[in-house]
């Protein structure tokens, strides 16, 4: 399937955001030697060459299911501080600070 060749049935376009409620409108026939031509999205062609072909095979070749672990770190933090005065009831102030820290590993 990474080369464009699709043994099983593909749903190009359907009428309904979700796979629960949607019919589908148009479906290419999967055969063992259908192969897509023409000209490829270039963003469809990044998220090809830089991710979905970086993942292993699948793990079961029935269902085309891949249990893969990936690295997940989440080391959150945040710290907001608010000072909220009154002086009168015409005249008020208020400060806020907000500290945001996501570290991201790749």
């Amino acid at each position: 399937m990474r080369q464009g060749i699709f043994p099983i049935d593909i749903c190009v376009s359907a009428n309904a955001p979700t796979a629960a409620t949607a019919t589908c409108l148009n479906v290419l026939q999967g055969r063992p030697t259908v192969v897509i031509e023409g000209p490829i999205n270039p963003v469809a062609q990044q998220y090809l060459n830089f991710i979905y072909n970086k993942l292993p095979a699948p793990s079961d070749a029935l269902t085309r299911a891949l249990l893969f672990p990936a690295l997940n770190v989440a080391d959150f933090q945040q710290e907001i501080l608010k000072i909220d005065h009154s002086f009168s009831d015409k005249w008020s102030m208020y400060y806020r600070y907000e500290r945001d820290k996501i570290p991201t590993k790749t």
